[in-house]
């Protein structure tokens, strides 16, 4: 894992947290993952928060053009970003 790896997984797991908190919405939180851009897909390191990384702009273009269903979406995106909140990794 290089740093720029290690330093995604911290920030996903800091906005996730946030999220599971109460204290950011979770398409904002979508939307900040998705502005830092995703680490490459040809990388071999597969973590959770890299996933994330990953599928956040995906979230945050469906929350944005599909409005019905953007209670079910928040809620979604509720358990994607608690599965790596600071509070699950402690417990």
């Amino acid at each position: 894992m290089d740093r720029r790896e290690a330093g995604m997984n911290v920030w996903v797991r800091l906005l996730a947290s946030r999220v599971t908190d109460g204290l950011l919405h979770p398409v904002l939180c979508a939307e900040l993952i998705a502005d830092v851009g995703p680490l490459s897909a040809d990388d071999a390191y597969n973590s959770r928060e890299v996933q994330i990384n990953r599928a956040a702009p995906g979230l945050y273009k469906t929350w944005v053009s599909d409005p019905g269903t953007r209670d079910s979406q928040e809620h979604s995106m509720r358990d994607l970003f608690e599965s790596v909140s600071w509070a699950r990794s402690l417990s």
